[in-house]
């Protein structure tokens, strides 16, 4: 075992390792924080946007269904008012380009405006509450 001496040890080399030690030290816990940020990163922005799609499609389903319905009332009775058939079709049209996929290209916010802007001019030609009977929590 070779020892070595205080006369072959420089004080700077040691104090160097000190400071080395200390650096390498806070390199590796900032890359394991790091790659622990990553993955629970991922995992939150899976669920909350699982959560906002189920959401926005709970909206749209609903929406769909009012337009569904809407619509066999209107072909139904004969003083269906023709205004609202007119915002009823484009709504109807409108809801059938809403992409059912992430789609990068398309603008889910501003059809979703759109939606939301002629559901309530629809409910309001008819005199409709427009307030969405949809519960913050969904039940299966």
């Amino acid at each position: 075992m070779d020892r070595v001496s205080d006369a072959d040890v420089d004080i700077n080399d040691v104090f160097d390792d000190i400071v080395l030690t200390e650096e390498k030290i806070v390199q590796d816990s900032y890359e394991i924080g790091f790659r622990k940020g990553i993955l629970e990163g991922e995992i939150e922005g899976f669920h909350l946007g699982y959560h906002r799609g189920s959401e926005l499609g709970n909206e749209i389903g609903f929406y769909s269904g009012f337009v569904d319905i809407l619509t066999s009332i209107s072909a139904l009775k004969s003083d269906f008012p023709e205004k609202s058939v007119v915002i009823l079709t484009k709504l109807k049209k409108v809801l059938a380009e809403f992409p059912r996929s992430n789609v990068e290209d398309s603008d889910m916010v501003q059809l979703l405006e759109n939606i939301r802007s002629l559901y309530k001019k629809l409910c309001s030609i008819l005199k409709i509450d427009s307030s969405l009977p949809i519960k913050d929590e969904l039940s299966f």
